[in-house]
């Protein structure tokens, strides 16, 4: 992971129904880092990226009524992690 001013990018491998891909994520830290009321440091972060389903073996092919794909080929993961130094 590397970056700067709070934001960073991460690059690693991915496992989606034993399919294994390297993806990169762009990583935001929120807030910066506090004590919470119990004395813990907190740090919280979001990661947002994009992957192929179809890279992954996710054939999902049902259509809406208008015959537009229910589910896109490319979909938008967003993961929100609150790490906690004890």
């Amino acid at each position: 992971m590397n970056g700067k001013d709070g934001n960073y990018t991460l690059t690693g491998d991915l496992t989606i129904r034993d399919i294994t891909k390297k993806v990169t994520f762009t990583v935001k830290q929120n807030n910066g880092i506090i004590t919470d009321p119990w004395g813990k440091t907190r740090a919280g972060f979001t990661a947002t990226g994009r992957i192929n389903r179809f890279d992954f073996g996710i054939q999902y092919a049902d259509k809406l009524p208008t015959g537009v794909m229910a589910v896109a080929p490319e979909v938008e993961l967003t993961i929100n992690v609150e790490l906690v130094k004890n």
